[in-house]
């Protein structure tokens, strides 16, 4: 949450996420910008591949695949 809202510096942030580079916290808080103002943001849709976007420390954005050993969990238990 103190990324997509930018509170790095709000009490307790470090507590919940260590010590946060601002880089980071910027492009997340972008990206959710993008999301109320525009109604989308730049990032595959949920599907079959389980794409995500993978945020690196110095903000960089990559799509990788995402949620894979959840979903093996869920159709385990699903079996």
């Amino acid at each position: 949450m103190p990324f997509g809202f930018e509170i790095l510096g709000a009490p307790g942030a470090d507590a919940a996420t260590g010590p946060a580079p601002q880089a980071l916290a910027d492009a997340v808080h972008g990206d959710w910008l993008a999301l109320v103002r525009d109604g989308a943001v730049d990032a595959p849709q949920f599907g079959e591949g389980r794409e995500v976007v993978v945020y690196g420390a110095d903000a960089s954005r990559s799509i990788g695949t995402g949620y894979a050993r959840e979903a093996r969990l869920w159709g385990a238990t699903r079996a």
